[in-house]
């Protein structure tokens, strides 16, 4: 059963203005991840969305095959902002790498705040072989291209040297953390609200620069000088 507070397609008084029609898979996207969010994907309708996009669902049609259809388009836009990142990467040198890693993970973390589906698409990802499969070849793609950027930037002296993958596997599960943690947020789990960029630079801090003491040390040498 739809819920209440989702109003129909014909409601004219609580749709959005009306875009361009170029803007309007993103807004259906953007449309979707909040009802996804708020329903669970089972529950939620492409009337819903629709509705929520402020178009009607013959025009959701238009550009899309179904809930399925926007699922999978939710998860290639997403990866492909990751990728875009990623490629920022080549030009890091060594004295701006932790400024753009940061960068990166507030950019995350805002899109976790725009369309929170990350928890429900780890979900389907489980339950949908379709999706999960997606999902998999996209994950396994950016993955290693993380990995490679990490490799050149060890060889440029951006970073120390350390297995690749291992370092791609601390930035991307920090990532994912950060991504599930911000929708948690919405539910109160956070012990104190945090911008994406002071949270974003505090985790590039620790993943840059460890949680040795010997920071604070090389400081305090610095104030006796």
């Amino acid at each position: 059963m739809a819920n209440p507070s989702f109003t129909g397609p014909d409601d004219q008084a609580t749709r959005p203005p009306r875009r361009r029609p170029a803007q309007r898979p993103a807004e259906i996207l953007d449309a979707a991840a909040q009802v996804f969010a708020q329903r669970g994907y089972d529950r939620a309708t492409t009337r819903e969305i629709a509705s929520a996009a402020g178009v009607s669902e013959g025009t959701l049609y238009r550009y899309f095959s179904g809930k399925k259809g926007i699922l999978l388009a939710l998860l290639k836009d997403f990866m492909d902002k990751a990728m875009a990142e990623v490629s920022r990467m080549q030009a890091a040198q060594s004295g701006s790498f932790e400024e753009l890693v940061a960068a990166m993970l507030a950019s995350q973390i805002r899109a976790a705040h725009k369309r929170p589906f990350n928890l429900m698409l780890l979900q389907q990802t489980v339950l949908d072989p379709d999706v999960g499969r997606s999902f998999a070849q996209m994950n396994t793609q950016l993955r290693q291209a993380v990995a490679q950027q990490m490799a050149a930037l060890e060889a440029q002296g951006a970073l120390r040297q350390i297995d690749p993958f291992i370092a791609e596997e601390a930035l991307g599960s920090t990532i994912m953390g950060l991504t599930v943690g911000a929708e948690l947020g919405s539910y109160g789990w956070h012990r104190e609200p945090l911008s994406p960029e002071t949270l974003a630079a505090g985790i590039a801090d620790v993943l840059m620069n460890g949680l040795r003491t010997r920071h604070k040390v090389r400081k305090s040498h610095k104030k006796e000088k």
